[in-house]
């Protein structure tokens, strides 16, 4: 009886959301469930009741156009919507594209000029600073930046080309 319950509840909660209903006051927008999985939907359904999407006032980096969220790590919780103590500088928002990665790196070498471009085994990252011996895993972690990288093969079966990661999107 609890699982019909639940059940139920997930099915108007990805109903709600891909009508963008929780989404109208917001320029950002959920990445539509159209072709994912399942198990998938799930995930992003409970993704989208426990996360309150940022407004684009709320982040410094410029947004990829057309990318769509699938994940928020950063900013403000479900259901009051309010900002974590000490969470103001951790955390991430990443979105996903139609676009190709190197499309996607070059417009944002246009739009942040002063950043500079690091590549690594996982893809690109646009960080402000300047870095000796850049290491992926050690920098990634240490500096504001955003990464460009390929998506996991259920998105690229979805027919997404890459994932753009804006860590720590304020300064």
């Amino acid at each position: 009886m609890c699982s019909k319950y639940f059940s139920l509840l997930v099915i108007f909660a990805v109903c709600f959301f891909q009508l963008g209903i929780a989404s109208a006051a917001s320029a950002i927008e959920w990445v539509p469930l159209n072709g994912l999985s399942e198990a998938l939907k799930l995930k992003m359904s409970h993704m989208r009741i426990a996360r309150c999407i940022p407004e684009k006032s709320d982040i410094d980096l410029p947004i990829y156009p057309d990318a769509t969220v699938i994940s928020v790590s950063w900013g403000k919780v479900a259901p009051e919507c309010l900002n974590r103590d000490g969470w103001e500088d951790l955390g991430a928002i990443v979105f996903a594209s139609r676009a190709d990665k190197t499309i996607v790196v070059e417009w944002y070498a246009r739009e942040l000029p002063e950043y500079l471009e690091y590549e690594g085994t996982a893809g690109t990252m646009l960080i402000k600073s300047e870095i000796d011996n850049f290491l992926w895993e050690r920098d990634y972690a240490k500096y504001p930046n955003i990464t460009v990288t390929l998506p996991s093969d259920e998105f690229l079966d979805a027919g997404y080309r890459t994932f753009i990661e804006l860590n720590r999107p304020t300064e």
